[in-house]
């Protein structure tokens, strides 16, 4: 499955970047902890989370990136701690995660990330540290049908556009009055633009799927990025949830990465009746 532009930083987004964030566990009075989200890092920093040519910063300091404005830019956290600059994994390695003052049994010293009421994400790049498995659009394509072929696939998958949290839960779900197909259980991706993509180039737009099964282990198996990056803005959803913290819900936040291929997602139909489609033409 190629994810393109959007696509590749949404799902870095929404599955990769709330576990880089230092959480505690808040506790139950009878001990259990009350949030099991976003966890899946705590006590991996020294560990391989993706494979060995890709690195991932954050870099609040950074303002525009190739003419794109960053949103994600910030100077002083809202603790009063400057920003830092974090290279959270280098070479495919897990080095740090990003913090705020409530110290971690893993981290016990703030590096600037406190927003909205807990540690969270600002702009994160994603870059490729080997010439090799950086390649052209067309590349990746190709890249893409050899897999198919060598296991012996009718099709393969791009995902152009992913349902965005934001807009689907401060827009659309209460706009539809809740007939709005939603994602079946942790890790699913509902997508909202994606092709099969055949051995001969023709494409085949897909309505009603979703990604299955999407952990953050799956981002170790990465094949092949693209050459360019792309910078998308989002309001990202605050990974220590504000019931917690008093604080907002989603944040500013910046995504900048090249096109991602993996080798091996679920892809399956969504539960649940769809929407007709719109009968005009997308503006």
């Amino acid at each position: 499955m190629l994810f393109e532009e959007k696509a590749a930083a949404q799902v870095l987004a929404q599955e990769f970047a709330p576990n880089l964030v230092a959480q505690r566990q808040p506790m139950s009075e009878s001990g259990f902890s009350t949030n099991e989200r976003s966890l899946a890092f705590q006590n991996k920093i020294g560990a391989r989370v993706l494979p060995e040519f890709l690195s991932l910063r954050d870099v609040p300091s950074m303002k525009q990136h190739q003419g794109s404005a960053v949103a994600g830019h910030y100077d002083i956290d809202d603790e009063g701690v400057p920003a830092q600059d974090i290279n959270v994994v280098d070479k495919g390695y897990l080095k740090a995660l990003l913090s705020s003052r409530v110290p971690t049994r893993r981290v016990r010293t703030t590096n600037g990330h406190q927003r909205g009421g807990g540690a969270m994400f600002s702009v994160l790049e994603l870059t490729s540290d080997t010439k090799g498995k950086a390649l052209s659009r067309a590349d990746l394509r190709k890249k893409l049908l050899k897999l198919v072929k060598d296991r012996e696939l009718e099709y393969g998958i791009i995902v152009r556009e992913i349902t965005d949290q934001n807009i689907l839960m401060t827009g659309l779900f209460p706009m539809l009055q809740g007939d709005m197909p939603m994602s079946s259980g942790s890790g699913s991706l509902p997508l909202v633009e994606v092709v099969k993509l055949y051995p001969d180039g023709r494409e085949e737009a897909i309505r009603g799927v979703e990604a299955a099964g999407f952990a953050p282990s799956l981002f170790k198996d990465i094949v092949a990025v693209g050459k360019t990056q792309t910078t998308h803005n989002l309001l990202a959803r605050s990974v220590i949830p504000s019931f917690l913290t008093g604080g907002s819900q989603f944040m500013i936040s910046t995504i900048i990465t090249p096109d991602l291929l993996f080798e091996d997602v679920e892809v399956r139909p969504r539960e649940g009746d769809m929407p007709t489609p719109p009968r005009l033409a997308r503006p």
